[in-house]
């Protein structure tokens, strides 16, 4: 069951309404996230493993504050890097959400029912702990500005690769 499973690196998921992919690692449960939807001042934030699975087919109303371009075209990259790599999910974990996410954030997910009520069998043999995490709502903190050294620190960075 994909629940079961663990996120990793490279990853692409939905934290919060952001489209993002998992870097690496930085603590227990904590995940420094590449946000692909904005601008090069907020493009790197950390968030807890209470994120999910991003699927090709998902739609989520774009995030208050955010131009819609951006929403859109990290959308469509995370769809093409799932194209490429052959795959309609990406992340083999945190495929299913809570009702209470979909509704707060206003995801539509589209999925095969079958795979879907497999999964459904699959949580109700879970004790109540475990349910419970496997539903757990999104606490991802919100991107932080990058101070403008860090931007400098970056730029140079890549700029050398």
């Amino acid at each position: 069951m994909s629940q079961e499973k663990q996120l990793t690196e490279g990853d692409v998921v939905w934290a919060k309404r952001y489209v993002g992919v998992l870097i690496h690692r930085l603590g227990d449960g904590i995940w420094k996230v590449k946000w692909l939807a904005l601008l090069a001042t907020t493009t790197f934030g950390e968030c807890d493993e209470n994120i999910f699975a991003f699927h090709k087919d998902d739609e989520m109303p774009q995030p208050v504050g955010l131009p819609e371009h951006y929403h859109r075209n990290a959308v469509g990259i995370a769809r093409e890097y799932l194209r490429l790599r052959n795959t309609e999910w990406g992340s083999e974990a945190k495929r299913i959400v809570s009702p209470e996410f979909v509704e707060l954030t206003g995801l539509v997910r589209h999925y095969d029912p079958d795979v879907y009520y497999d999964a459904l069998e699959s949580l109700e043999s879970l004790d109540a702990y475990e349910f419970v995490d496997a539903h757990r709502v999104c606490n991802c903190y919100e991107p932080k500005k990058e101070s403008i050294v860090a931007r400098m620190a970056s730029w140079t960075s890549s700029w050398l690769q």
